[in-house]
C-alpha cells in the first residue's frame, strides 16, 4: 500500500490553466499541460482549471502519473468531449480529479465521460454525464483495476443516458472499486438493448451511501444494480429506484463463469423501489449449475414490487429482518430463506417466505 493522496498532493506543483479565446483553444491549452508533465512520475502536478469549458473536441485526455486535475466547482469548471475512445478523461496511478463536470456529448458508436484501467484514481466531488452512444454508454467504466486500495469514487453525481445501446451509470469490470455518497442514474428508451445504474463482473466492489435509478422506458431490460460473473457486491445504506421493462428488477445476481468465481451480493439497510407495481422485481436471481450464487437481504425494504423477488433453482437467497411489499417467488430447486421478515400487512413469513 503507497502513500495517500494527502501525502501526493502535500509536494504537488500547482498550475493554473487559462481559459482560450474559445472552449476549444481551453482544450487545447489543458491538453498541453497534461503533455508537458513527465511521464516518468517523477513530478506532481495539480492542474487547475478555471471556471468555464475546456473543450477537448473528438478525442479524450489521457492523464499521466501524478497528474491531478482540479476545478472550481462541477456547476463552472468543464471538460467536455465528444471522442468515441476510451472516455473524455482516461485515469491514471497517482493521478485524480476534483471538484468538476466531466461530459461526453457521444455521437459515435462509444461514450463513455471517465474511464480507467489503473488503480490508485482518485475521484471526488465530480458529475460525470455520458450521451447518446450508439452502443454503449456509461458515466463511469473502470476495467481491470486489480488492486484492492485507493479505488474510491465518492460525492459524485453520474448519469447517463442515451437511445440505443447499453446504457449504463457505472460500469466495473474486473476490479476492486468503492462507490460512497454519490447519485447514480441510467436513462434509456425502448430501442436501448439494456439500462443498467450500476453493473458489476469480476472482483468485489462497495457501494455505499448511494441514490441509484434506472429508467427504461418500456426497453427489455432495466436494472438498478447488476452483478455478474463471482462478483462480491455490497449495497449498504443505499436506495434503489427502477422503472418498467421487459426484465426489470432493483437488484439482480447473474450466473457465474466458472464454479471457482460463484457470484455474492449483500444488501443491508437499504430500499428497493419500484415505480409502479408493474416494475418487476425488488431482487432476481439467475439459475447456476453449481448453486454458487447467493443474496443476503438484511435490514431492508422492498417497495411496490410485484412480486416482491424471483428466485430461479440453484440460487440461494436469505431475507433477515426485512419488509416485503408482496411474496416472492422461487423455483423448484432454490433456497429461499426468511426470518422475523414481514410483509407491508405485517404477516409474519416462514422459514420459505410464503
Amino acid at each position: 500500500m503507497g502513500p495517500s493522496t494527502a501525502d501526493v498532493l502535500a509536494t504537488a506543483r500547482i498550475r493554473l490553466i487559462p481559459l482560450g479565446a474559445t472552449a476549444l483553444e481551453s482544450g487545447a491549452a489543458l491538453r498541453a499541460a497534461v503533455d508537458a508533465v513527465p511521464s516518468d512520475g517523477s513530478e506532481v502536478w495539480v492542474l487547475e482549471l478555471g471556471a468555464g469549458t475546456y473543450d477537448l473536441g473528438n478525442t479524450g485526455l489521457v492523464l499521466k502519473q501524478g497528474v491531478y486535475l482540479r476545478g472550481r466547482g462541477a456547476q463552472v469548471s468543464r471538460i467536455v468531449s465528444s471522442t468515441s475512445g476510451e472516455a473524455t478523461v482516461v485515469g491514471f496511478a497517482w493521478a485524480g480529479v476534483r471538484d468538476l463536470y466531466i461530459g461526453n456529448t457521444g455521437g459515435g458508436d462509444r461514450s463513455v465521460a471517465l474511464y480507467t484501467g489503473i488503480p490508485y484514481f482518485t475521484v471526488r466531488d465530480v458529475r460525470l454525464e455520458a450521451l447518446h452512444g450508439k452502443k454503449f454508454t456509461a458515466g463511469v467504466y473502470y476495467s481491470m483495476v486489480g488492486t484492492m486500495w485507493m479505488n474510491v469514487i465518492s460525492h459524485a453525481d453520474i448519469r447517463a443516458e442515451s437511445s440505443t445501446g447499453e446504457v449504463l451509470g457505472c460500469a466495473f469490470d474486473y476490479s476492486y472499486v468503492t462507490v460512497e455518497d454519490s447519485r447514480v442514474e441510467a436513462l434509456g428508451e425502448i430501442p436501448t438493448t439494456a439500462v443498467t445504474g450500476v453493473r458489476t463482473y469480476g472482483y468485489t466492489v462497495h457501494l455505499r451511501r448511494l441514490l441509484i435509478s434506472a429508467a427504461a422506458q418500456g426497453g427489455p431490460r432495466n436494472i438498478g444494480v447488476q452483478a455478474d460473473n463471482g462478483t462480491q457486491t455490497y449495497l449498504v445504506d443505499s436506495e434503489v429506484t427502477v422503472g418498467q421493462g421487459g426484465l426489470s428488477a432493483a437488484v439482480s445476481v447473474g450466473e457465474s463463469s466458472n464454479e471457482a468465481s460463484s457470484g455474492r451480493m449483500v444488501v443491508r439497510s437499504s430500499k428497493l423501489i419500484g415505480t409502479s407495481s408493474h416494475s418487476g422485481h425488488g431482487f432476481h436471481v439467475n439459475s447456476n449449475p453449481w448453486n454458487g450464487v447467493t443474496l443476503r437481504i438484511d435490514h431492508s425494504t422492498i417497495e411496490n414490487f410485484y412480486p416482491a423477488g424471483y428466485v430461479k433453482g440453484g440460487t440461494t437467497v436469505l431475507v433477515a429482518h426485512s419488509t416485503l411489499a408482496s411474496r416472492p417467488e422461487a423455483e423448484e430447486g432454490s433456497i429461499l430463506g426468511c426470518a422475523s421478515t414481514l410483509l407491508e400487512d405485517l404477516t409474519s413469513l416462514g422459514a420459505s417466505c410464503q
